[in-house]
């Protein structure tokens, strides 16, 4: 996705340059963003259309979202699709949803994590991400008392937190 989409920007700047590369690259650009519509999508049982993680190429795909960008979540910011986007809308209810294995959830924080740090670390960056990609007043509300209160009290925004214990945290910058 965000390969495509910068790919068409590049070639966008490109014309004024070189018009063959820069058709090149649009054609190019056009043909990975096929790809991802054609073999990216899927029709989820509870969620409706929506993009996959990652595809095997075989049919087989990987359903989860990682806190960082480029992220599914992250695809409005990316400037691929709009955030009102129903195939993105329904992306986005899965990877806030406990079916996203790696979405953790508790009194302290809730946002994505990652595989790499061990269940219930959630992301501050992944909650910003959420909320940027949100026009729900409640949603952001939520969201920055939830950033503000999860610093254990250093005023510091840590790469993760323990989504049910503040004083657990990665990173003191």
């Amino acid at each position: 996705m965000m390969f495509s989409r910068y790919m068409a920007a590049c070639a966008d700047i490109m014309q004024e340059i070189d018009p063959d590369l820069a058709t090149k690259m649009s054609g190019f650009a056009g043909v990975v963003r096929a790809g991802v519509e054609r073999y990216g999508k899927f029709k989820h049982p509870e969620f409706g259309e929506m993009y996959a993680y990652e595809v095997d190429g075989y049919g087989g795909r990987y359903l989860m979202d990682d806190a960082n960008i480029p992220s599914l979540l992250s695809i409005p910011m990316l400037g691929y699709l709009d955030m009102k986007d129903p195939v993105y809308l329904n992306t986005r209810k899965f990877v806030l949803s406990t079916e996203n294995p790696y979405y953790m959830y508790g009194p302290v924080l809730n946002a994505t994590g990652g595989p790499h740090i061990g269940p219930g670390m959630a992301w501050p960056m992944a909650l910003i991400v959420q909320l940027l990609t949100s026009d729900n007043d409640y949603e952001i509300e939520v969201g920055i008392k939830q950033l503000l209160s999860s610093t254990d009290n250093l005023g510091l925004m840590h790469e993760s937190i323990h989504s049910h214990d503040q004083h657990r945290w990665t990173r003191s910058w």
